[in-house]
């Protein structure tokens, strides 16, 4: 049983990776706003929450949060059931919940969005946007 509970994580981690693919690919096809100035030459919505990120959070943080929020929750709707239950059971397992998953349970679509999220952030981080400056 264990090599199947691991199973079940690597799938979990695989489709977390793809789900958040799919947020952050749907950010890179929105044309850049301008809001940071001309400073920048961004040329999607990717980029230039990319640099939020790096650069302390502005007064936009809740800007960003309602502009992206709707690519997750797209991301989470469009999965089967039996795929957020087993999402969720990875997601409640990684916040410290006991991760089990009943018949009658409500589907904690929360917790998924929350690690899809906390791995746009985390890409977000790690992006190099030295390209984007202006010398």
């Amino acid at each position: 049983m264990k090599s199947g509970w691991s199973a079940a994580l690597r799938f979990s981690v695989y489709r977390f990776s793809k789900l958040t693919g799919k947020v952050v690919y749907q950010l890179q096809r929105c044309p850049a706003s301008g809001i940071y100035g001309e400073s920048y030459t961004f040329k999607s919505m990717w980029d230039e929450y990319c640099h939020e990120i790096q650069n302390v959070p502005s007064d936009l943080s809740e800007v960003w949060i309602s502009s992206i929020e709707p690519f997750v929750e797209g991301a989470v709707s469009d999965l089967a059931k039996e795929e957020r239950d087993l999402l969720q059971n990875f997601a409640g397992h990684y916040f410290g919940d006991t991760g089990a998953v009943e018949e009658d349970d409500i589907i904690d679509e929360q917790a998924i969005s929350a690690e899809i999220w906390l791995n746009v952030i985390s890409m977000a981080e790690k992006r190099s946007l030295r390209k984007f400056v202006y010398n």
